[in-house]
């Protein structure tokens, strides 16, 4: 089985939008709000069956400590629903400054009503269980990102004044749209009952899955073992953004030909990446060097640590 089939979403989105457009003589003016109401319903069947890990390829041998599984990982099924509101507001002017300069001016605003899941946390936090994960999520009130507007700016100049020469300049932040799969992913990973078993004295049964659990239910031991926290949502997690510049021209050369030259930069900004947050300051984990909360194995978390460049003649 894959670790994460099958999986089930029935997703509803209902949405309503409108935009003015007003144009003169030298402006073409738009404005306009965007509405979106998503319902994400999530049947989950992480690792139902049981996940075996290695790290050798030789066959198992139950007489040779090396050739057993590093780890493995079990959870039960459930149903998760993810709710979310998410409001849009923008504008633009096409504005012709000179009969040769065109000026373009935008602005887009972008609000996510739900991408901390802060309600979800906040009953998670008040169980006596789960509160030690505020040492990982912090607040269990993350608030909302509001670190969305988005300005645009594009200029073109017609050079000989009979648009057979045109150069052309652009720059704009953009900002990714959020992905309901991380909510319900940290709702599943963080509220089933989910093992991680590394020890190998527990693993030499491999592959009797009953035994590795040492006799007991999914239910049963997950009681007694350190739980597996899967996509946690810090309190300052962001949407990911970019900032895109392009400069060019186009030529027209004669009547049948014409080039086109663009240079194009993209600088990728708070993108997303996990970290295991329930590690010892240094050195591997064992019984000297326990997790800082033992009683959570994994805790991986989405972080904004991720930058990236792209460029493009």
């Amino acid at each position: 089985q894959s670790s994460i089939s099958p999986q089930i979403f029935d997703r509803w989105s209902v949405s309503a939008y409108d935009t003015l457009y007003l144009s003169t003589g030298a402006h073409d003016f738009k404005v306009g709000v965007d509405y979106a109401y998503d319902v994400f319903p999530f049947e989950a069947h992480f690792n139902e069956k049981g996940v075996f890990t290695f790290t050798t390829d030789a066959p198992f041998n139950a007489a040779v400590p090396a050739t057993y599984p590093i780890s493995f990982t079990m959870q039960t099924p459930g149903l998760y629903e993810y709710r979310s509101h998410q409001v849009a507001a923008y504008a633009q002017d096409e504005w012709q400054i000179r009969p040769r300069l065109h000026l373009n001016l935008g602005l887009r605003y972008d609000l996510d009503t739900n991408l901390r899941i802060n309600n979800f946390y906040t009953d998670l936090l008040a169980n006596p269980f789960y509160a030690p994960l505020s040492r990982f999520r912090g607040e269990a009130d993350g608030g909302m990102y509001l670190g969305t507007l988005q300005p645009r700016l594009g200029i073109a100049y017609d050079v000989k004044g009979n648009g057979s020469f045109v150069t052309r300049a652009g720059w704009g932040r953009y900002v990714t749209r959020n992905r309901p799969w991380f909510a319900a992913r940290t709702m599943n990973q963080t509220t089933s009952s989910s093992v991680f078993i590394t020890d190998p004295t527990a693993l030499q049964f491999f592959p009797d899955i009953s035994r590795v659990l040492g006799g007991r239910s999914l239910g049963e031991f997950a009681t007694t073992a350190s739980q597996n926290i899967g996509t946690l949502i810090p309190d300052d997690f962001k949407l990911p953004s970019s900032l895109n510049t392009t400069v060019g021209f186009g030529w027209q050369l004669n009547a049948v030909t014409s080039l086109d030259v663009d240079y194009v930069n993209t600088l990728g900004r708070d993108q997303i990446g996990t970290i295991d947050l329930n590690l010892p300051s240094s050195g591997r984990v064992n019984a000297a060097n326990p997790r800082p909360v033992p009683q959570f194995a994994q805790v991986l978390a989405l972080q904004n640590y991720v930058k990236s460049r792209y460029d493009a003649l």
